[in-house]
């Protein structure tokens, strides 16, 4: 799993994210980033469990965590740009990164859900 694009590209967002959070003002945003963080390292940890899973069922499981916290940080970002922040904050190159990722992902489960049962002759 750690040569797969999908992997690799989770651990850099994993990297921008906690960069993005360390510009954060701690006091105010001290849950938010917190949430972020962990919703970050979620998608490559997933996916890294879903690969030692045997079952298609199982793989598709942790696929879908991974994918469902694509779309947690999507959503911390839109909070965060709700808010008044007065920072520099480059949330669309996170954004456009967590598309490309969750994409991956998607594809990945359609892959592993069509592929054939292997049978020995």
């Amino acid at each position: 799993f750690q040569n797969w694009s999908v992997y690799k590209e989770a651990i850099v967002f994993v990297r921008l994210a906690d960069e993005a959070c360390e510009k954060l003002p701690r006091e105010r945003m001290r849950s938010i980033v917190d949430q972020l963080r962990r919703a970050s390292q979620s998608i490559p940890l997933n996916i890294a469990e879903g690969s030692g899973r045997y079952t298609k069922a199982e793989k598709v499981n942790f696929f879908r965590v991974a994918r469902g916290s694509v779309f947690e940080c999507t959503a911390i970002l839109d909070v965060l740009r709700a808010m008044p922040l007065n920072i520099e904050a480059d949330f669309n190159s996170l954004e456009e990164r967590l598309a490309s990722i969750g994409k991956m992902l998607s594809g990945f489960i359609r892959f592993i859900q069509k592929e054939e049962p292997k049978c020995d002759k």
